[in-house]
């Protein structure tokens, strides 16, 4: 059985697809028995679009600069967390 902690390391190889299948069902099994890390792992998933999204194209018809891409990032994963979003 996976720990937590080994959940911690290869959460990103879980949302990027980059596990085994065999991988991906001791992985999915702890998630399972695990509320913890099921949270972190959608916390991460959540985080990874977030970013994504900000960062991969400014709105239409502006200049958005990076500092204000993070800005924006930032202020998005704060109202994520203040609305209780998994």
């Amino acid at each position: 059985m996976l720990t937590c902690k080994d959940v911690a390391h290869r959460a990103d190889a879980l949302i990027d697809g980059e596990l085994t299948g065999w991988e991906r069902l001791k992985l999915r099994m702890h998630l399972v028995l695990c509320g913890a890390c099921r949270r972190f792992v959608d916390q991460m998933q959540i985080t990874r679009d977030i970013s994504r999204r900000v960062l991969s194209r400014p709105p239409e018809g502006s200049q958005i600069s990076e500092e204000a891409s993070i800005d924006s990032l930032l202020s998005r994963l704060h109202d994520q967390k203040q609305h209780g979003g998994t």
